[in-house]
């Protein structure tokens, strides 16, 4: 059984408030190069 770490579930929640928000800016990954770039950019 998997337990869900609440404190995931919150950062979660507050990320797609945010994401609905007027303001929010999106990147949109399109190729496997730019997925590549964002995931070694972390």
């Amino acid at each position: 059984m998997t337990t869900t770490d609440s404190r995931n579930v919150k950062a979660v929640e507050n990320d797609i408030a945010a994401a609905h928000k007027p303001e929010a800016k999106f990147t949109r990954l399109e190729t496997k190069q730019d997925i590549m770039q964002m995931i070694n950019a972390l």
